[in-house]
Order: structure tokens, then C-alpha cells, then sequence
């Protein structure tokens, strides 16, 4: 009786590879097998005919062979299957390393309790570079794994198309054939996430996108992908990390209740404060993390500098200008390259005043395009952290990240 539970066991994962579930005849004959009966026993015990279960026996066999890749036969199925069963269904060779991971405590919470007690089906980590989307997509990864059955992280920096991924997926989860058509491939990965409790990972959904946020030519059957993960009533989560939504995503997260967003800001001063601890403390280390706004990507590369020029620090800190290298300009042109010409030209107004800004000043000053809705227009900007929200007393006012007026300021002033 224990050889045979211990079928019913691993046979869970064996099936995975091969894409199907078994009738009640092939069970009873892997049982059977796994057990060691003779197909003289088993045609006993079932009153079938042994030559009639030699022939399905035959026909299971070539299956199982053709989807796992090597032979499968009576004398070595128990093998293989049991060898099956100890491969990991993980696929994190692409996810960065957390070994080191600074703060965070309530994102990862809320993170967890979305995945684990809300079963939310698309989860987006939105931020501006270097905000640490990647870091904590790789921490909560790890803190949730042991509930899914399959865990796999894709990166998008090629800007692959949707039957690029679909492919891996299906290679990662099944290993069998993948569909002629995206729209069948995209069925075959629904219908594991219907059958398994699966975790996917895209980190830089942005790639997928132009400047104008649509879809690159290649990519666009990707709003058919997110459109279905969100409306199937499934069991799997897709964890995205992006710089700016999805249309799919904008609309669909406001009408379904298990399609998140979690917008990043930067650490707080404690966690930051974990970074750069290994300079003296008499520096004015709030101020330099208040310019930064908490990026933890842009207080590295300041710890960085800083260490390799701190006897000349005292002489560098007192003027601002000082804290905006070319590392940091780097990260920030690839950003700004994906800004609309009219949406430089508001940032360079916005660069140029030095106080928070009402909704009103804000429209005042900035005269945008007639076909921009100026509510459009404040959603997409705070999105993608261009402008951030500000409560002082009963109104609501808009400010700028010390870091992106710099670089406006740099740009358009310094270097012209």
C-alpha cells in the first residue's frame, strides 16, 4: 500500500512533463508497474486480457518516453519517475541576488498577504530606476516559494515577444509541444495555472512598451496575455516589475479586485541609513538621502563616490550640484530618453520653479497639449514618479524629486 501511495505522490509531478491526466486503466497499470506486477497479474485481477494491457501498456510507455525526453518502459518507470520527482520546478537563474536587502518590512507584508491570503492574480511593483523593484520582487520570491509548485523568473530587457515566453513557459512547465498559434500557447499556460499553483515572474515590463506606453510591434499579443491572468478565475500569480503600467493593466487593476498595484517609493531613513553607514555619522547624511529621495540604487553609487574621494568630501557637500555624477545620469537618461517631446518641455518648466505647485499653478504654468486630459496627464506622471503628491493643510500640492531637477536642470541649463 506505501508503493502505491508513493505512486500517487510523484506521479503529480511526472504528469506535469507530460501534459495530460491518466485514465483509471493507465493508473491502474502504472500502479501495477510501480508495485512490480507481471501483466499476467494484472490482467487477472482487472479480468481483461494480458495482450489488451500490453498494448495500452505499450501505448502509455511511448507517451510518457516522448514527453520526458529518454525511454520509459515497464522495467524503468519507478525510476524515472522517482528521479522526476526530485527536480526542482524552479527557475530563478535570471533573479537578482537579495543576499543583502535593505528595509522594506511593510511592502513585504503587504506583498505576502496579497499573494498568499487574496490570491491576487497580477501583481505590479511599480518605480522609477534603481527604486528596488527587482530586489523586492527576488525578496518576497523567496519568502512565498514554498506555496506554488512552480516558480519561474523572466527577465525582459530583450523585449521578447509573447511567443518568445510562451515557449519557456511551456518548456519550463510541461516540456511538451507548444502550440501552433499564441492564442493556443497562451490556453496551454492558462490551463496549468488552472491545474497547478504557479509563480511568474517579468521583471521589466517596460521593455515591452514605446515611449507613447503602447505596445512595441512584436510585443503587442502581451495585452491578450495579461488580459486573460486577469479575468480567468486560476490559481497562479504573475509578479510584474515595471516603470510605468500596461494599458491592460491601468484599466483592469480599477475593476478587478485581485489585480494589484504596489507604487515604491524610496527607503526610509533608517533603512537608507543601513547603506551608507560605513561613513563617519557627522555628515549630513539626512540631507544627502533626502536629494537622493531614498534611492537605494543612487546612495550605492553615492557610497561609492564618496569612498573613493572622502578626503575632499567636506569641500564637495556644501553645493548640491556635487551629488549629481555621471553613474547616477546614466540611469536616469535611459528614463527620460522614453519622455514625449512636450512632456521635456513640462519637466523644463517644472525644473525651473523652486516651490511645491498647486493643481492650478501647475496648469497655469505648464499649458499642455490640447489633446493631454489633465487628469490623464497627473495619473501618468505620478505613476512613473515625474511628480509627486503632496498634502499641506487642505490642499493638495506637487513636487519634484530633488534628483530629477537636478538632471532637468543639468541638461537643459548647464549644458547648454
Amino acid at each position: 500500500m506505501k508503493e502505491k501511495e508513493g505512486f500517487k505522490i510523484e506521479n503529480l509531478t511526472v504528469l506535469a512533463h507530460c501534459g495530460d491526466r491518466l485514465n483509471d486503466l493507465q493508473e491502474y497499470i502504472l500502479n501495477c508497474a510501480w508495485e512490480g506486477q507481471t501483466y499476467s497479474q494484472m490482467a487477472k485481477n482487472r479480468h481483461l486480457s494480458e495482450q489488451y494491457l500490453k498494448n495500452q501498456g505499450s501505448k502509455l510507455y511511448e507517451k510518457l518516453s516522448a514527453a520526458l525526453g529518454e525511454k520509459v518502459n515497464k522495467n524503468n518507470f519507478k525510476e524515472i519517475v522517482q528521479r522526476y520527482s526530485q527536480k526542482p520546478c524552479r527557475d530563478l537563474k535570471e533573479a537578482p541576488d537579495v543576499s543583502v536587502f535593505y528595509g522594506r518590512t511593510s511592502e513585504l507584508a503587504t506583498l505576502e498577504s496579497w499573494i498568499l491570503g487574496d490570491k491576487c492574480r497580477i501583481i505590479t511593483l511599480l518605480g522609477m530606476p534603481g527604486i528596488g523593484k527587482s530586489a523586492l520582487a527576488a525578496k518576497i520570491v523567496a519568502e512565498v516559494e514554498h506555496e506554488f509548485e512552480y516558480v519561474i523568473w523572466r527577465n525582459l530587457d530583450h523585449s521578447p515577444s509573447l511567443t518568445e515566453l510562451l515557449v519557456e513557459l511551456i518548456e519550463f512547465f510541461s516540456g511538451g509541444v507548444v502550440s501552433s498559434t499564441f492564442k493556443s500557447s497562451i490556453s496551454q499556460v492558462m490551463d496549468f495555472f488552472y491545474s497547478h499553483r504557479c509563480l511568474v515572474v517579468l521583471d521589466g515590463v517596460e521593455k515591452l512598451l514605446e515611449s507613447d506606453r503602447q505596445y512595441l510591434s512584436n510585443c503587442e499579443n502581451y495585452g491578450c496575455f495579461f488580459k486573460r491572468m486577469a479575468e480567468s478565475n486560476h490559481q497562479s500569480c504573475l509578479l510584474i516589475t515595471t516603470r510605468e503600467k500596461t494599458p491592460e493593466i491601468r484599466l483592469l487593476e480599477s475593476i478587478i479586485p485581485v489585480i494589484r498595484c504596489l507604487k515604491l517609493s524610496g527607503l526610509d531613513s533608517e533603512s537608507a541609513q543601513e547603506i551608507i553607514k560605513e561613513l563617519p555619522g557627522e555628515l549630513e547624511w539626512e540631507s544627502i538621502i533626502k536629494f537622493y529621495s531614498g534611492n537605494p540604487l543612487f546612495l550605492k553609487l553615492a557610497l561609492n563616490k564618496f569612498q573613493k574621494n572622502f578626503s575632499d568630501f567636506n569641500l564637495i557637500f556644501p553645493t548640491t550640484n556635487n551629488l549629481f555624477f555621471e553613474q547616477i545620469g546614466l540611469f536616469l537618461n535611459d528614463f527620460f530618453s522614453r519622455l514625449a517631446d512636450w512632456e521635456i518641455q513640462v519637466m523644463v518648466k517644472l525644473a525651473q520653479s523652486e516651490q511645491p505647485l498647486s493643481f492650478e499653478q501647475i496648469f497655469s504654468i505648464l499649458k499642455l497639449p490640447n489633446h493631454v486630459n489633465p487628469l490623464d496627464f497627473l495619473e501618468s506622471w505620478e505613476e512613473r514618479s515625474l511628480l509627486e503628491k503632496q498634502r499641506l493643510g487642505l490642499e493638495t500640492f506637487f513636487t519634484v524629486q530633488p534628483i530629477i531637477l537636478h538632471y532637468f536642470r543639468y541638461i537643459f541649463f548647464n549644458s547648454i
